[in-house]
């Protein structure tokens, strides 16, 4: 298990990173995975994986990265799907997170 969400957090800006993937290469089923990880997080693993996404785009528009660019390095295939996910977690849009940043 341990193993798994150090994959996770060094693989997450990986577009085609997966949960199926993860457990496959640490050797565990995803039924057992996903339990666990909902016992100890306390919330999804993909939830968490799209927190990590988020967290890293906003660093990288604080730091003056184009929203599209952000989008991409965190590991969102496309910029309109990331400005829809963060405006359904964070409250705002790409933007605005831009703007309050400088």
């Amino acid at each position: 298990f341990l193993n798994a969400i150090s994959i996770i957090n060094s693989k997450y800006k990986d577009p085609n990173l997966s949960i199926k993937s993860v457990c496959e290469e640490v050797g565990i089923s995803q039924t057992v995975f996903r339990n666990l990880f909902s016992k100890n997080y306390k919330k999804p693993p993909v939830v968490y994986i799209t927190e990590l996404k988020l967290e890293h785009a906003r660093n990288l528009i604080a730091n003056g990265k184009s929203i599209e660019a952000a989008a991409y390095e965190s590991g969102f295939s496309d910029p309109k799907y990331f400005a829809r996910v963060l405006k359904k977690h964070l409250g705002c849009t790409p933007s605005a997170l831009k703007n309050y940043g400088k």
